[in-house]
């Protein structure tokens, strides 16, 4: 493994704001008075999948502001704290009685306005050096993404994936620029991995991954009740043999599979090619099918395996040295050599059913999914720490989200 290869820091992790939808029914909520019904969707957010920030509690504290209920207001900001919530410029402070926001829902409302009002926006940009890109010139009714794409030709070759902030705030890539920005505004790029990460809204498209029988959102994990369940990211993924390629999750079964062909995690697999990252039985197993191996099947028996707990498990292809590798929770692993051409498969890639076999899936949860299709920025040496803060990263998740919880039930008790 070389040592020097490029590598983007492990720790990022974007946090996309509710949808614009929800920010303005608070608002319109705000507008008429009733404050009552933006403190129950607040409330409600969680049962649909839908991540708090900071500015859905700006708005619904704008709407308690404006209805004089002080003491309401003060309790939704001791909540935002109990939940860790950063309390920034743009929150409330009431000590003194006084509003000091400057990044409401109301002024975002402003800002979008004048912003369609121009045909041409002048935006500047810099990375999170602080160095300073070519301003970017782009018509208003243009999407974010596009956007994207002016300013990764100053960057290209060595970024090929980047999204823009604003404020703090990720632009979301299928909103136009007019509805973001304002002339003149300056945005700040974050050069993401190269690689394809599960989320929510797909981070190089701004697409909803798609969803099928019975997945379901929980903050960022995917939850899966039954086999049939999985996720179809619109990922386009051909493997190049003479680059290294890797696939990684956090997995939490609640069922571990039997045998051990039947409960893949991340594939792009189907009859007589593909690529597949499965558990079941005593084994965790990665195949790779090329032109000459056929299905390199690579089964590794895995005593720590079980269900309730978070678990790390990672496929690699090594190019220099031709080993297809499986590794799991940083530590235990185990490795073989495969040759020829990858076979490539025209399907999508499937995080947890593969839906060519009906019974081929898992029931848990899964963090983190990601594949790396040119090369991966982590090494083998570093993989027991990656693995150990994926985990971990898991368990705060989860804990937050039981906090979130009792929360939304405490903000029931105060509606009711």
């Amino acid at each position: 493994m070389k040592s020097g290869w490029l590598r983007f820091g492990d720790s990022w992790n974007l946090q996309l704001s509710p949808p614009p939808s929800e920010v303005a029914v608070i608002s319109g909520l705000r507008k008429a008075g009733r404050w009552q019904h933006a403190l129950a969707l607040l409330a409600v957010m969680p049962e649909k999948s839908i991540r708090r920030d900071v500015i859905t509690y700006n708005s619904v504290m704008a709407a308690l502001k404006n209805a004089g209920q002080w003491e309401t207001t003060m309790q939704l900001m001791q909540l935002m704290c109990a939940a860790g919530m950063p309390l920034r410029t743009s929150t409330y402070m009431l000590s003194d009685g006084r509003q000091t926001s400057v990044n409401t829902s109301e002024h975002e409302e402003e800002k979008t306005e004048e912003g369609k009002e121009l045909a041409v926006l002048m935006v500047q940009v810099s990375l999170m050096s602080g160095q300073e890109l070519e301003p970017v010139q782009i018509v208003a009714n243009q999407t974010v993404i596009v956007m994207c794409q002016e300013v990764l030709r100053q960057l290209v070759p060595s970024v090929q994936r980047i999204s823009l902030l604003h404020e703090g705030n990720v632009l979301p890539m299928q909103a136009t620029v007019g509805s973001c920005l304002r002339d003149g505004d300056a945005v700040t790029v974050l050069v993401r991995p190269n690689a394809l990460m599960l989320q929510q809204a797909d981070l190089d498209t701004g697409l909803s991954t798609r969803l099928v029988d019975g997945a379901r959102w929980v903050g960022e994990t995917l939850v899966m009740d039954s086999v049939l369940a999985c996720a179809a990211p619109r990922w386009d993924v051909v493997p190049d043999m003479q680059k290294n390629f890797a696939v990684e999750a956090t997995i939490k079964l609640f069922e571990w599979p039997n045998p051990e062909w039947r409960g893949t995690i991340i594939s792009q697999h189907g009859p007589g090619t593909g690529w597949e990252l499965r558990c079941g039985g005593s084994s965790v197993t990665a195949l790779f099918t090329t032109s000459l191996g056929g299905h390199n099947e690579l089964i590794m028996k895995w005593e720590r395996r079980g269900t309730g707990a978070w678990h790390h498990v990672c496929m690699i292809y090594e190019a220099e040295t031709h080993q297809l590798i499986v590794v799991c929770d940083g530590t235990d692993r185990d490795s073989k050599k495969v040759v020829g051409d990858f076979r490539p498969l025209d399907d999508l890639v499937h995080v947890g059913r593969n839906p060519v076999w009906s019974d081929r899936g898992i029931v848990g949860e899964i963090r983190n999914a990601a594949v790396w299709p040119d090369g991966f920025g982590f090494g083998l040496e570093d993989l027991p720490s990656r693995a150990r803060a994926r985990i971990e990263e898991a368990k705060a998740s989860e804990e937050a989200r039981n906090r979130e919880e009792e929360i939304s039930g405490e903000l029931k008790t105060a509606v009711a």
